[in-house]
């Protein structure tokens, strides 16, 4: 059974604009589906990385200032003013062994997986001096999200207009895979999967041979590359 801890309540590093954070306890993962880019469909699905409700930009919640952790009660209804005012009068409260809760907290909302256009804007700011782990990781998370639709509809141009596919699609691939060749800790498989998504089958079946033939996904990478398909596809599925 999957359930939560308690969710952290963060502040925006640019707006300072309240969010909470969602933490899994425990996660049941029967009926999780592992894809051939390395991505897991199931839930929850967590983020690394989002979009300020309030200012727009785009931030990594491990750069977000942590305010507090938000007490399993914040769903009950909020005291107005005068009620907490005659409450002072009385002497009494809901409950004296509960945590005060800051005003501004009970507007915090939850952080949200960003959309394409939020991960193509972080990539275009990334500053100079970013570390080549950083962006990698949020190039494949573009990566995920470009892949996304076909794992539903099984498609190749549904879901994202073709200009924006056009201009960021494959270039963000290309630069995946440069970034994979210099950073060890980069799988093998990934890079397999990269070559094939372009459609550089040779590429992907040479890179494939020196993959140890116990990895998972060795075989079903294998036959999509003789078939020559490039679009994603499902490694592995744990039964419900």
């Amino acid at each position: 059974m999957t359930s939560f801890a308690p969710s952290e309540v963060i502040a925006c590093p640019h707006c300072e604009q309240l969010a909470l954070r969602q933490y899994v306890r425990t996660l049941r993962i029967a009926g999780v589906t592992r894809w051939s880019d390395g991505d897991m469909s199931c839930f929850p699905k967590s983020t690394s990385f989002t979009r300020c409700s309030s200012c727009n930009n785009v931030y990594w919640l491990e750069d977000a200032k942590t305010v507090g952790t938000m007490p399993e009660y914040r769903n009950e209804p909020r005291l107005s003013p005068w009620q907490r005012l005659l409450n002072r009068l009385r002497g009494t409260t809901p409950d004296s062994n509960r945590v005060a809760i800051p005003d501004d907290w009970y507007w915090a909302r939850p952080v949200e997986s960003p959309d394409i256009d939020a991960f193509i804007v972080g990539i275009e700011i990334l500053p100079a001096n970013e570390t080549p782990e950083r962006e990698q990781r949020l190039r494949r998370l573009l990566w995920w999200r470009f892949n996304d639709h076909r794992r539903v509809t099984g498609r190749t141009n549904s879901g994202i207009s073709a200009t924006i596919r056009d201009a960021h699609e494959r270039s963000n691939l290309l630069r995946l895979l440069e970034l994979s060749r210099n950073n060890d800790s980069t799988t093998s498989i990934e890079r397999v999967e990269i070559l094939r998504e372009l459609g550089r089958f040779d590429e992907a079946r040479d890179a494939l041979s020196s993959v140890k033939p116990e990895t998972d996904g060795v075989a079903v990478l294998a036959a999509k590359i003789e078939a020559r398909d490039e679009k994603v596809c499902v490694i592995s599925q744990e039964p419900w």
